[in-house]
């Protein structure tokens, strides 16, 4: 169902909201919304929301990762959040792209912890 909801309804609302014959949005504030990819954002957050009420903790996560994981996941967001604030010419907007992916990682984690509570088939 999660990947019904992620594979085809999200594409849906987002060619809805957003469509695609133009490379621009009328409004300054859609296309940032649309460039970050807002109603993903959104629906992951919900699914974030809906595991962690359910019992997942990011802390007994991050604690279940193995060493090098945990290494190369510091240094993805030191590289992700220095660049945003040191090297970007928008850094408002670069850390606003670099929290959406905090956003996708959170989000595989819940999607993990789904499948262990309801298995494959839920």
């Amino acid at each position: 169902m999660l990947g019904i909801g992620f594979g085809v309804i999200m594409p849906i609302v987002s060619a809805y909201l957003y469509p695609t014959y133009t490379n621009l949005m009328p409004e300054p504030w859609v296309e940032t919304t649309r460039l970050l990819e807002f109603p993903f954002i959104a629906a992951e957050l919900l699914v974030v929301l809906y595991t962690t009420r359910l019992g997942l903790s990011i802390e007994r996560t991050w604690l279940s990762l193995s060493f090098d994981i945990k290494v190369a996941s510091v240094v993805l967001m030191l590289g992700l959040f220095a660049s945003s604030l040191f090297i970007s010419q928008r850094p408002l907007y670069s850390l606003s792209m670099s929290l959406a992916n905090v956003v996708h990682i959170w989000f595989a984690f819940s999607v993990a912890y789904l499948i262990q509570v309801y298995g494959d088939n839920g």
